[in-house]
């Protein structure tokens, strides 16, 4: 059995992105779809005086854009800003310095394209947490824009018997179809309330993975990726 995920590139996610992941054997990057303006693709949340805060990926306006294809806007700036506040709110953490310096080389790289800084900052962070799972890109295996479609062709072009969806998948995936395509179709089921050491006196769930990296360190937080989950069907 192959299981394989599929999901959009997004700006330094949270724990429930690396679930999806490290609990298959190859994950998709799906840049063939519309650009979602103030989502999660080009912004995150991190933690700053006991509440949530957003750090944004300035873009180029485009009313049209497929995600592969979104430009950030060029002025280092807006880079540093991001910078300054990770340093701002984690720089007093226990394992800032182990990971922050790489983090930070990666961000202010020349890199115009928003799902390329991504794609470099995923690969990173699987680096460090020493996750194995096999990345690939939509354009490898299908440019179909039908959703389930799409879905079933790169599980077969890519020889996977088992789809793992987040549970949002239940509001539009044809099963049925799936089925008829010998693709077993099964729902994340992902602790998105797991606490963990956190600066501050409250927890907020939901924050980037730099949150939970800077905070406890790759081994525990690779553990509670891992272990976040149980599969349910």
């Amino acid at each position: 059995m192959k299981k394989i995920s599929i999901h959009q590139p997004h700006f330094l996610p949270w724990l429930g992105y690396f679930n999806k992941i490290i609990h298959a054997d190859m994950f998709v990057v799906l840049e063939q779809v519309q650009y979602r303006k103030n989502y999660f693709q080009n912004r995150c949340k991190i933690k700053g005086n006991n509440k949530d805060l957003w750090l944004s990926l300035p873009v180029k306006k485009s009313s049209s854009s497929l995600i592969r294809d979104v430009e950030l806007i060029n002025n280092k700036k807006d880079r540093l800003k991001i910078i300054k506040t990770l340093m701002q709110y984690y720089s007093k953490t226990k394992y800032f310095d182990n990971y922050f310096q790489e983090i930070k080389e990666i961000l202010l790289n020349d890199e115009l394209k928003l799902s390329r800084l991504n794609n470099q900052l995923l690969k990173k962070i699987l680096d460090i947490l020493k996750i194995d799972t096999e990345i690939k890109f939509c354009k490898d295996f299908t440019e179909n824009q039908d959703p389930n479609l799409r879905l079933i062709e790169i599980c077969k072009n890519s020889n996977s018997d088992t789809y793992i969806s987040g549970v949002g998948g239940k509001n539009y995936l044809d099963i049925s179809l799936f089925e008829k395509n010998n693709i077993k179709v099964q729902f994340q089921n992902f602790n998105s309330n797991i606490e963990y050491s956190q600066v501050g006196d409250s927890f907020l769930p939901g924050l980037s993975i730099l949150d939970v990296l800077f905070n406890v360190g790759a081994e525990q937080t690779k553990d509670i990726i891992y272990n976040s989950w149980i599969p349910k069907n």
